[in-house]
């Protein structure tokens, strides 16, 4: 079921359709399906999240704290739906759902991050849609200070960032970027991160005119389940003899 106004998703449609035919194999996504199989625009996907406490630290800069975050997320384990789906839907779950069951792909661990760069009040923010030489199809994040400066790329699922001029960033390709107002694509010859031109101004937009924020439907609060300390040590020392006693064994110690 289709939760956005008819005209709009026909004019969507013609656009999509329009550009497809001009670049043609290009990855221009715009309507995406939640868990309950219901569809919307993937921008109502973007929306701010309160960080988890004890997360934030006013002795660290936004940088720190974004490297931090990005580590955060990146510690939650990676499934691609083509395993969970067996490969016959790609459903977007919301940060609730992500944190309840903690493991999603590569869009998941994006609309998280993202949502805490939000929080964190990075100027801008847009998810990045493209393919990466680690996964094929990938969703990483672009964060800018202003729209002239120099970006930076970050990968969600393992938390590596790069600024958009370094030639050994993963993604060879990048065909859209979204935010909580609008959707870009990118109709320009080239597709490389390096080569790209990254201001908005030469990327076509779902919406040509000034539309806003769409309203989000991502809950704008999560109750975080405080860690278990001891379990943690627990499971340390079991690593630990996992890794060690086999080591021994082999050397007669």
């Amino acid at each position: 079921m289709c939760h956005e106004d008819t005209q709009e998703v026909t004019a969507c449609e013609s656009l999509l359709a329009d550009i497809s035919k001009f670049r043609p194999g290009r990855n221009f996504p715009a309507l995406v399906s939640d868990f309950k199989g219901e569809t919307y625009f993937l921008c109502r996907f973007i929306s701010p999240l309160p960080l988890p406490d004890g997360m934030h630290s006013e002795q660290l800069s936004l940088e720190q704290m974004m490297r931090r975050m990005a580590r955060y997320v990146s510690m939650i384990p990676y499934q691609s739906d083509k395993i969970s789906f067996a490969g016959m839907y790609d459903l977007w779950s919301n940060n609730a759902e992500f944190l309840s069951c903690l493991i999603g792909d590569d869009e998941e661990h994006a609309l998280l991050l993202i949502a805490y760069f939000l929080q964190l009040n990075v100027p801008i923010v847009r998810l990045v849609f493209g393919e990466s030489m680690e996964s094929g199809e990938a969703v990483w994040v672009l964060s800018k200070s202003d729209e002239s400066s120099v970006g930076t790329l970050w990968n969600p699922v393992n938390g590596r960032f790069f600024r958009i001029t370094d030639p050994t960033v993963p993604l060879t390709s990048i065909t859209c970027m979204a935010d909580k107002s609008n959707i870009y694509y990118n109709t320009q010859t080239e597709t490389h991160p390096n080569r790209v031109d990254w201001s908005i101004n030469n990327w076509r937009k779902l919406w040509s005119g000034t539309k806003g924020d769409l309203p989000t439907i991502q809950p704008l609060e999560i109750q975080y389940t405080p860690p278990d300390n001891s379990l943690a040590s627990r499971e340390a020392r079991k690593i630990e003899a996992d890794i060690k006693v086999p080591f021994l064994i082999e050397n007669n110690f």
